[in-house]
């Protein structure tokens, strides 16, 4: 108990939380390992003291329910222990989530070293994303084939444009909390500018549009920085015009990015597709495998099982690892019952946006507004529950801790009820 304490007390401890972000380059075992011990010994620290009220507020109840329910699927699957390596080890998220919300209303620096986690990663990413880019090799001379999609140091996978832009609404709350002097503003101006240049040249659409939606969001719904909103939407608009009309890459980014996917949706002869050929026939694969399980679904990570029973099967690429969309892939694989927790979700997301909107435009009433810190990590909420778009894999190891990464901080937002 007195170990614990003094661990959670520690700033060295803090530091290592904050490497959270840049180990996500390497893989999700280090991350994993960091949140998946720190969330057992909280939960050790929570049982001692008898505080159980560390670890539930009416929000994680919700997050507790979908976990019984992804368990229960997984339970009743065709392939119980393949899919409960999925859902079970699940709720370790919830637990870290209440452990960083517990560990910032200590008053210590966790804020400050996940800003600076965050900045040099950033940094250090896009500077060999630009290389590769510009230069035709990364920062180490290794060369790159430039006609191909920028990865920087995630390489094979191409994820950049995702990890960057689910992070984007993370670090634009942490810099909300910084000090603010005139290094601060040269670094988070900086790192910005990387962040929307690199997200345009990784040529990943989803990830696009997730830093459209988020940025245009934060500028729809702050208050006050009026001059920082002008600052950025410049900046924005000039690399878009930049990058999008260039003579020769430019029209790689225009062909991926909007040429392509326009006409693989609308140009199609015979139907309007979901998304592309291939996300269509994944999709509609899930949907057909829904049907047969509408309740409890075939259990999580079961799609790239079921996807090979040929009565499901749509179209030329009906298999996958998942389907690409988080909707459809919780009603193929949780059934109606999971579907129904991401879909109330993106209801009250809704619901409380407009309440927002209403009391920022015309009740004046400041008490029902949502502070900027929390409507940037709201932003990051809405990117992931956002249903008209791909995804990858729900369950996904990386992609969990990304979007349960801000949870731990809206935590603690609520629980200081202003930030």
């Amino acid at each position: 108990m007195i170990f614990i304490g003094k661990l959670f007390n520690n700033k060295y401890y803090h530091i290592l939380l904050s490497t959270i972000i840049p180990l996500l380059v390497l893989g999700p075992f280090l991350p994993d390992l960091i949140i998946s011990i720190s969330a057992v010994l909280f939960l050790i620290f929570v049982y001692i003291t008898k505080n159980f009220r560390l670890i539930l507020n009416k929000f994680s109840i919700y997050f507790y329910i979908f976990y019984l329910i992804c368990v229960f699927s997984s339970l009743i699957s065709s392939d119980i222990l393949f899919s409960l390596k999925s859902s079970l080890p699940y709720v370790r998220l919830i637990i870290f989530c209440h452990l960083v919300s517990y560990l910032l209303q200590k008053k210590n620096k966790i804020f400050e070293y996940f800003y600076i986690s965050c900045s040099i990663t950033f940094i250090i990413l896009c500077t060999n994303a630009l290389f590769e880019y510009f230069l035709g090799y990364n920062i180490f001379f290794q060369n790159f084939d430039v006609t191909g999609r920028i990865s920087s140091f995630f390489y094979e996978e191409k994820i950049l444009g995702s990890y960057l832009s689910r992070l984007f609404p993370v670090y634009i709350a942490l810099a909300l909390v910084q000090k603010r002097n005139f290094i601060f503003n040269f670094v988070s101006t900086f790192v910005v500018t990387l962040i929307f240049i690199c997200v345009f040249i990784a040529a990943e659409r989803a990830a696009t549009f997730f830093l459209i939606i988020s940025f245009f969001f934060m500028m729809v719904f702050f208050k006050d920085f009026k001059k920082i909103k002008i600052l950025f939407l410049l900046i924005f608009t000039f690399i878009f015009l930049i990058l999008f009309f260039n003579a020769d890459r430019g029209k790689i980014l225009r062909d991926r990015i909007i040429i392509n996917t326009f006409e693989g949706i609308f140009l199609n002869k015979e139907k309007v597709l979901l998304f592309t050929e291939e996300h269509d026939s994944h999709m509609r694969t899930a949907l057909k495998a829904f049907i047969d399980k509408p309740i409890l679904g075939h259990g999580p990570r079961s799609f790239r099982k079921i996807c090979q029973i040929k009565s499901y099967q749509v179209g030329k690429t009906p298999c996958n690892t998942h389907p690409h969309n988080f909707y459809i892939q919780l009603l193929s694989e949780t059934g109606l019952v999971g579907f129904s927790f991401l879909f109330y979700l993106l209801i009250f997301f809704c619901f409380k946006t407009v309440k927002h909107l209403l009391a920022k435009y015309f009740l004046r009433n400041s008490n029902i507004e949502y502070t900027n810190f929390q409507l940037s990590l709201l932003s990051g909420v809405l990117i992931t529950i956002f249903p008209f778009t791909t995804n990858g894999n729900f369950f996904n190891n990386n992609l969990m801790i990304l979007y349960f990464f801000p949870l731990g901080f809206l935590f603690y937002s609520y629980v200081k009820k202003r930030i």
